[in-house]
């Protein structure tokens, strides 16, 4: 895998909060640095392994868009942070509520389609068509529903459950 430079942490405050310092000082102890890119470090071996990808182009194409997409980055998983704290604290809320019932159970309260404060709604479908506002476009493959999942499966049966989350 490779590794970004060793201040993105600092450039996506995200990373400090998902990656602990010790861990992230022991990725960075553990790869190798790229000459060519100065603060650039990929795992070990990675590049032999993967001699006609991982060249000193392509790991520039990488740090370029990487530098781009930071700040709205740094932006998104700041969001991501506050919706899932705004998840957590609506399902201990919804606990009391649900007590004694079966998550099939028609009574049963969640905080799919709840809305935040500013009225957006943090997870699940928003009523009515989806509204794109042109010239946005939208790849084929990507139209329809999305799943985000907030934390890496454990298991690939995990992943397989939350990618098919969208037919529940």
């Amino acid at each position: 895998m490779t590794s970004f430079p060793e201040d993105a942490a600092l450039d996506v405050p995200a990373y400090a909060a998902f990656l602990p310092a010790p861990l992230r000082a022991a990725l960075v102890e553990a790869a190798a640095p790229v000459p060519a890119h100065p603060g650039l470090r990929v795992a070990r071996g990675l590049r032999d392994r993967f001699e006609d990808v991982e060249t000193d182009a392509a790991l520039g194409v990488v740090i370029a868009v990487y530098k781009q997409v930071r700040e709205s980055l740094a932006g998104i998983l700041a969001q991501r942070t506050v919706d899932r704290a705004f998840l957590d604290a609506a399902t201990q809320a919804l606990q009391e509520a649900n007590a004694g019932r079966s998550v099939a159970d028609v009574a049963y309260a969640s905080a799919v389609g709840m809305q935040d404060d500013a009225g957006r709604i943090v997870v699940g479908p928003r009523p009515g068509p989806a509204v794109v506002i042109p010239p946005v476009h939208i790849p084929t493959f990507l139209r329809g529903e999305q799943i985000t999942l907030f934390g890496p499966p454990d298991t690939p049966r995990m992943s397989i459950n939350a990618m098919n989350a969208v037919h529940r």
